[in-house]
């Protein structure tokens, strides 16, 4: 059975969710987590990522778009935190398991 529809937002409807990952609102409980990482930098991004990461399974877990573009944008700030923080051998063996390095030939660290 159809209920007749009023004026203004229906039952059930969430136009106004604000979730999204380019959303500036963030629940007191999420700023308070986000604060412990300063106020810039690659972590506190990857903590933001996580925290809307989390608001979208617990508020639209449907949106497999949305979901894919985030988890992708996460594995590359951790792949890139990663890259950062490795020696210079290290980093270039990640590089190259990635495709990513040159002609390493004359490289002591070469694999």
């Amino acid at each position: 059975m159809r209920h007749k529809r009023h004026r203004g937002g229906q039952p059930g409807n969430q136009n106004a969710r604000k979730h999204g990952f380019y959303s500036e609102l963030l629940t007191p409980g999420q700023e308070r987590a986000l604060g412990a990482f300063g106020r810039d930098g690659l972590d506190r991004e990857i903590a933001l990522l996580r925290i809307k990461i989390q608001s979208l399974l617990a508020n639209d877990p449907d949106n497999v778009g949305v979901l894919a573009t985030g988890l992708s944008s996460l594995a590359l700030l951790l792949r890139t935190k990663q890259l950062l923080g490795a020696d210079g051998c290290r980093r270039r063996q990640l590089l190259h398991e990635t495709g990513s390095s040159g002609n390493q030939s004359n490289d002591p660290c070469s694999i």
